[in-house]
């Protein structure tokens, strides 16, 4: 028997690198699915055949070196908190992530010895700032419980992605994981408990700048070593992620560009918005747009502009930008028996 676990996208609203700062954070799930299937057959030679369809990319891994290449990584990463390595080395191909992924769930649930055959796709914009990393990891995982016949709740699939996701990005705040599951929109705050955020009805587009040519985890670092947990920027992203909700629970896209405005100008003031990428944004006549990841902290690109109002699509050609309208997730992770 296969599973098949289908996992969103996912954009912020508001809480870019202040999440990481208790400051509240509104994300949406986005209907750009990653595919993860998992078959399993028994054995006494016991392997993992794992296909990576977007880098075409397939590699047979009998238990003993992916355990071994695990061991590997958490070594790596050990050493990232002892500051000796920087985190973007931690892990240093796509592989990794499912090895990661497939250790720290054999810690927690044994994986029984046998043949597993898993395949992973996704919708092609990594590096982005749609939370490629965490629909990877929640997609496989969700498959592992489902092949295994485990009966899982969402706080404990949580906290084991948030743990993996770690080693991807350093510090994982739990907003991407947790809106990829849920779905539908999501207010998230660290130590409150996660509230679903009404569905309302903005004119939203999403715009694609390129991959940031730094990682998520070097931009988290750049603004964790810059600005401090008690610097007074983070009472100004409450404020803004405050008014952001309000305006979004009234359906006042007025008052939405004005505060989505403010937190791109905040975002600025980080220092994670490329030139290139804020001069575009500046330009922006009959729409506000703003970053909505972690954005980069060097090269010309960073990820996705959040684009609220009329489409811009003469600025989007003349940028080389693609531009996209969205649709929103509500469903979440789910899985279904592919034969």
């Amino acid at each position: 028997m296969r599973y098949q676990c289908n996992a969103p996208a996912k954009i912020i609203l508001t809480g870019e690198h202040a999440v990481l700062n208790a400051v509240p954070a509104l994300s949406l799930a986005l209907s750009l699915n990653t595919n993860c299937e998992v078959g399993f057959v028994e054995q006494n030679n016991p392997s993992f055949t794992i296909e990576l369809l977007n880098y075409k990319q397939k590699y047979s891994l009998p238990f003993v070196l992916w355990e071994g290449m695990a061991i590997e990584i958490e070594s790596r990463f050990q050493q990232y908190l002892n500051r000796s390595l920087p985190i973007q080395t931690v892990l240093k191909r796509p592989l990794d992530l499912i090895v990661t992924c497939l250790y720290h769930f054999h810690t927690k649930h044994r994986i029984k010895h046998g043949d597993w055959q898993i395949k992973i796709s996704g919708h092609g914009m990594h590096g982005r700032g749609l939370g490629s990393s965490a629909s990877v990891i929640v997609a496989l995982l969700s498959s592992l419980y489902n092949q295994l016949g485990i009966n899982v709740d969402d706080e404990e699939l949580l906290q084991l992605a948030i743990t993996i996701e770690n080693r991807q990005h350093g510090q994982s705040s739990g907003l991407d994981p947790a809106t990829i599951l849920r779905g539908g929109g999501v207010k998230f705050q660290s130590e409150h408990p996660i509230e679903v955020l009404a569905n309302r009805d903005f004119p939203i587009f999403i715009i694609d700048t390129g991959i940031a040519e730094s990682s998520t985890g070097q931009a988290v670092n750049f603004v964790q070593q810059h600005f401090a947990k008690n610097h007074p920027i983070w009472q100004e992203f409450v404020l803004v992620s405050n008014l952001i909700e309000q305006a979004w629970l009234e359906e006042n896209t007025k008052e939405l560009q004005i505060q989505v405005k403010q937190n791109q100008k905040l975002l600025e003031q980080l220092g994670v918005v490329p030139n290139k990428v804020k001069n575009f944004i500046n330009s922006l006549d009959d729409c506000v747009g703003k970053i909505c990841g972690s954005g980069a902290i060097e090269g010309d690109s960073a990820g996705i502009i959040l684009c609220i109002g009329k489409a811009p699509i003469s600025l989007c050609e003349e940028y080389g930008y693609n531009i996209l309208p969205i649709k929103l997730n509500t469903k979440g992770t789910y899985c279904e028996v592919v034969d």
